[in-house]
């Protein structure tokens, strides 16, 4: 309607909606790295409080990584030959 885009292929599909994806992904690693964090506090609190920074920084780039690889690899498993409704409700 806006852009007068009724068809759309699997991949212009994909690349609407990547943004979304990409942020559940990142969602649910973040959500494991926080428990994983809140764990380590609570059983090794004398330990805990000599975590450096840099291991803080360590995990937030893996979990972005994580969110990248999982993304892309979506896009290239999608198939651009057969074309979706594209249907606003």
């Amino acid at each position: 309607m806006i852009f007068n885009m009724y068809m759309l292929s699997s991949k212009q599909c994909f690349l609407l909606s990547s943004y979304g994806l990409f942020a559940l992904n990142m969602q649910s690693s973040l959500g494991l790295v926080i428990g994983l964090d809140r764990l380590y506090n609570v059983s090794y609190p004398t330990k805990y409080s000599l975590l450096p920074n840099s291991a803080y920084i360590t995990l937030i780039m893996f979990c972005v990584l994580f969110s990248l690889v999982i993304t892309l690899s979506g896009f290239t498993f999608s198939s651009g030959s057969p074309d979706i409704q594209f249907v606003l409700n």
